[in-house]
C-alpha cells in the first residue's frame, strides 16, 4: 500500500471541446543541476472522458478515465500540458489533476 502527499491540485471543465493546460509548477526543485524529474499525477472525474498528454489535443481515442472511480496516476514530464475531453454521449462535468509524491 502507499501514501501519497498532494503538492498541488486544480480543477477542470470537461466538455466536447478539449481543454488544454499546465499544472502549477508546485515546489521547484532546489537544486537545479537536477534533470526534471516526470510528475505523478492523480486524475479522476465525475464524467467518463480521455486525455492526453504530449501537448496535442485530446480526441476519444486517447487513454480513458472513467467517472465516480479512484482515479488514475499518470506520469507527466515536468512541466508538461494535459488535454482532456469528455466521452461521447456524456454530460458536462469537472475532472481533478492533484500532483502527488509517494512516501
Amino acid at each position: 500500500m502507499s501514501a501519497f502527499v498532494v503538492i498541488s491540485t486544480t480543477k477542470e471543465a470537461v466538455t466536447s471541446t478539449a481543454s488544454t493546460f499546465q499544472l502549477d509548477a508546485g515546489v521547484a526543485d532546489p537544486n537545479p543541476l537536477n534533470d526534471p524529474k516526470p510528475w505523478l499525477i492523480r486524475v479522476w472525474s465525475d464524467v467518463n472522458s480521455c486525455i492526453r498528454t504530449d501537448g496535442q489535443a485530446a480526441s476519444q481515442s486517447d487513454f480513458p478515465i472513467a467517472a465516480g472511480r479512484e482515479g488514475e496516476l499518470i506520469n507527466l514530464q515536468a512541466g508538461g500540458s494535459i488535454s482532456i475531453v469528455k466521452q461521447i454521449g456524456e454530460l458536462d462535468g469537472t475532472a481533478f489533476f492533484s500532483r502527488v509524491k509517494r512516501l
